[in-house]
Protein backbone atom coordinates (compact mmCIF):
# COMPACT_ATOMS: atom_id res chain seq x y z
CA UNK A 1 0.00 0.00 0.00
CA UNK A 2 1.17 3.49 -1.07
CA UNK A 3 1.10 6.08 1.04
CA UNK A 4 -1.35 8.09 -0.88
CA UNK A 5 -3.65 5.12 -0.36
CA UNK A 6 -3.09 5.18 3.35
CA UNK A 7 -3.89 8.61 3.22
CA UNK A 8 -6.66 8.12 1.40
CA UNK A 9 -8.12 5.42 3.71
CA UNK A 10 -7.47 7.85 6.67
CA UNK A 11 -8.81 10.31 5.62
CA UNK A 12 -12.40 7.93 5.22
CA UNK A 13 -11.78 6.80 8.80
CA UNK A 14 -11.72 10.16 9.74
CA UNK A 15 -14.68 11.25 7.68
CA UNK A 16 -16.75 8.42 9.26
CA UNK A 17 -15.74 9.52 12.77
CA UNK A 18 -16.69 12.95 12.53
CA UNK A 19 -20.25 11.94 10.64
CA UNK A 20 -20.56 9.50 14.05
CA UNK A 21 -19.52 12.41 16.60
CA UNK A 22 -21.71 15.19 14.90
CA UNK A 23 -24.59 12.93 15.11
CA UNK A 24 -23.86 12.38 19.19
CA UNK A 25 -23.32 15.84 19.44
CA UNK A 26 -26.86 16.51 17.73
CA UNK A 27 -28.41 14.36 20.01
CA UNK A 28 -26.97 15.32 22.73
CA UNK A 29 -27.86 18.93 21.89
CA UNK A 30 -31.43 18.03 21.18
CA UNK A 31 -31.92 16.37 24.86
CA UNK A 32 -33.79 13.38 22.72
CA UNK A 33 -31.01 10.58 23.81
CA UNK A 34 -30.77 9.43 19.52
CA UNK A 35 -28.79 10.14 17.19
CA UNK A 36 -29.94 12.80 14.80
CA UNK A 37 -30.86 11.75 11.34
CA UNK A 38 -29.95 14.82 9.65
CA UNK A 39 -26.86 14.78 10.97
CA UNK A 40 -25.91 11.63 8.91
CA UNK A 41 -27.38 12.98 5.78
CA UNK A 42 -24.65 16.12 5.06
CA UNK A 43 -21.28 15.22 3.97
CA UNK A 44 -18.15 15.48 6.00
CA UNK A 45 -16.76 18.18 4.62
CA UNK A 46 -20.10 20.59 5.00
CA UNK A 47 -19.64 23.26 8.01
CA UNK A 48 -22.36 22.88 10.86
CA UNK A 49 -24.61 25.95 11.33
CA UNK A 50 -23.52 26.70 14.88
CA UNK A 51 -25.38 25.20 17.55
CA UNK A 52 -28.12 27.67 19.07
CA UNK A 53 -27.03 28.43 23.01
CA UNK A 54 -28.62 26.67 25.56
CA UNK A 55 -31.44 28.56 27.36
CA UNK A 56 -30.57 31.29 29.59
CA UNK A 57 -29.29 30.33 33.01
CA UNK A 58 -31.48 30.75 35.67
CA UNK A 59 -31.56 33.69 37.32
CA UNK A 60 -28.31 34.18 40.10
CA UNK A 61 -29.75 33.75 43.58
CA UNK A 62 -30.10 36.85 45.57
CA UNK A 63 -26.89 38.49 46.92
CA UNK A 64 -26.24 37.01 50.43
CA UNK A 65 -28.00 39.91 53.21
CA UNK A 66 -25.43 42.00 54.67
CA UNK A 67 -26.21 41.56 58.48
CA UNK A 68 -26.75 38.45 60.67
CA UNK A 69 -29.73 36.21 59.21
CA UNK A 70 -32.51 34.50 61.83
CA UNK A 71 -30.66 31.43 61.44
CA UNK A 72 -27.84 33.01 62.93
CA UNK A 73 -29.56 34.82 65.71
CA UNK A 74 -31.01 30.67 66.45
CA UNK A 75 -27.52 29.42 66.07
CA UNK A 76 -26.28 31.87 68.93
CA UNK A 77 -29.10 30.82 71.54
CA UNK A 78 -30.66 27.38 70.73
CA UNK A 79 -27.73 25.79 71.56
CA UNK A 80 -27.78 27.75 75.19
CA UNK A 81 -31.32 27.43 75.88
CA UNK A 82 -31.49 23.67 74.57
CA UNK A 83 -28.74 22.86 76.76
CA UNK A 84 -31.23 22.61 79.95
CA UNK A 85 -30.87 19.35 81.68
CA UNK A 86 -33.94 19.62 83.43
CA UNK A 87 -37.48 22.20 83.66
CA UNK A 88 -35.59 23.58 86.43
CA UNK A 89 -32.35 24.69 84.51
CA UNK A 90 -34.38 25.37 81.61
CA UNK A 91 -36.36 28.26 83.64
CA UNK A 92 -33.62 29.69 85.19
CA UNK A 93 -32.02 30.11 81.23
CA UNK A 94 -35.09 31.52 80.14
CA UNK A 95 -34.78 34.19 82.81
CA UNK A 96 -31.32 34.88 81.67
CA UNK A 97 -32.60 35.75 77.85
CA UNK A 98 -35.65 37.76 79.90
CA UNK A 99 -34.00 40.91 79.93
CA UNK A 100 -32.54 40.90 76.36
CA UNK A 101 -36.38 40.37 75.17
CA UNK A 102 -37.43 43.26 77.57
CA UNK A 103 -34.74 45.46 75.71
CA UNK A 104 -36.27 44.58 72.24
CA UNK A 105 -39.94 44.45 73.28
CA UNK A 106 -40.12 41.02 71.87
CA UNK A 107 -41.61 37.99 73.28
CA UNK A 108 -39.74 35.23 71.70
CA UNK A 109 -36.21 35.56 70.26
CA UNK A 110 -37.65 35.34 66.82
CA UNK A 111 -39.93 37.79 67.65
CA UNK A 112 -36.58 40.16 67.45
CA UNK A 113 -36.56 42.88 64.64
CA UNK A 114 -34.23 41.78 62.10
CA UNK A 115 -32.54 46.15 62.18
CA UNK A 116 -31.74 44.79 66.04
CA UNK A 117 -30.24 40.63 65.12
CA UNK A 118 -26.34 42.18 65.43
CA UNK A 119 -27.48 43.75 68.78
CA UNK A 120 -29.43 40.42 69.90
CA UNK A 121 -26.29 37.93 68.73
CA UNK A 122 -23.73 40.07 70.89
CA UNK A 123 -25.98 39.88 74.18
CA UNK A 124 -26.65 36.40 73.23
CA UNK A 125 -22.84 36.10 73.20
CA UNK A 126 -22.74 37.60 76.59
CA UNK A 127 -24.62 34.80 77.86
CA UNK A 128 -23.06 32.17 76.22
CA UNK A 129 -19.56 33.10 77.11
CA UNK A 130 -20.77 33.56 80.87
CA UNK A 131 -22.54 29.97 80.73
CA UNK A 132 -19.50 28.42 79.07
CA UNK A 133 -17.25 29.61 82.14
CA UNK A 134 -19.15 29.25 85.03
CA UNK A 135 -22.35 27.71 83.90
CA UNK A 136 -25.87 28.81 84.93
CA UNK A 137 -25.01 30.72 87.84
CA UNK A 138 -22.62 33.12 86.09
CA UNK A 139 -25.17 33.29 82.89
CA UNK A 140 -27.38 34.36 85.86
CA UNK A 141 -25.25 37.40 86.76
CA UNK A 142 -24.38 39.04 83.43
CA UNK A 143 -26.04 42.37 83.13
CA UNK A 144 -26.67 44.24 79.84
CA UNK A 145 -26.73 47.82 81.14
CA UNK A 146 -22.60 48.14 80.35
CA UNK A 147 -23.16 47.68 76.41
CA UNK A 148 -23.94 50.07 74.37
CA UNK A 149 -26.00 49.80 71.09
CA UNK A 150 -22.35 50.54 68.93
CA UNK A 151 -20.56 47.73 70.90
CA UNK A 152 -23.47 45.55 70.55
CA UNK A 153 -22.95 45.71 66.66
CA UNK A 154 -19.68 45.04 66.61
CA UNK A 155 -17.88 48.65 66.55
CA UNK A 156 -15.45 50.12 69.08
CA UNK A 157 -16.44 51.00 72.93
CA UNK A 158 -16.82 54.66 73.50
CA UNK A 159 -14.60 56.27 75.60
CA UNK A 160 -15.15 57.23 78.94
CA UNK A 161 -15.58 60.36 80.23
CA UNK A 162 -13.84 60.05 83.64
CA UNK A 163 -10.75 60.11 82.53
Amino acid sequence: MSLEEHLIANTAAIEANTAIQTKVLAALNSGSGKPAAKAADKPADQKEPAAKPAAKPAAKPAAKPKGPTEDDLRKCFGPYLGGATDKAEKARLNATIKPILEHFGAAKITEIAADDWAAAIAYGNVLVEAFADGGIDAAEEVTFDFMNEEEAKGGEEEEDDVL
